[in-house]
């Protein structure tokens, strides 16, 4: 008796489950409307995901030239940097010949003072 209540049960649970499936009005072109969107959103998720390796491969490249501009601007740097210290270098140089320069003048001038001087003296 018990597996037939049991049985009918099952009978009973069944029909009301397949009714209310039916009830739902699902049909089969609303089944393949959402197989056709679920392809075209794996369609979409596809294209998204190559584009997203692209956009990488690109920020790859970009990284790289990033990193030998920075290289290129180190170097020029350094490069200013020497000249720099050899422009420093060489005005330096450049004023310690103007002081000799006032002071071989004066004793230019001194000498020739004393020429003048012993010139008149002779004459």
């Amino acid at each position: 008796m018990k597996k037939y209540k049991l049985l009918v049960a099952l009978i009973l649970l069944i029909a009301l489950i397949g009714k209310s499936v039916i009830s739902l009005g699902v049909t089969q072109a609303d089944v393949d409307a959402e197989k056709k969107k679920a392809d075209q959103l794996k369609t979409e998720a596809e294209q998204k995901k190559k584009e997203l390796t692209n956009i990488k491969s690109d920020k790859a490249v970009a990284t790289t030239d990033l990193n030998t501009i920075n290289g290129q601007i180190e170097s020029l740097q350094s490069d200013i940097n020497a000249l720099s210290e050899k422009l420093d270098e060489l005005n330096f140089e450049i004023k310690t010949k103007e002081k000799e320069i006032k002071v071989k003048e004066k004793e230019y001038k001194e000498k020739e003072e004393i020429l003048k001087k012993r010139l008149v003296a002779l004459y």
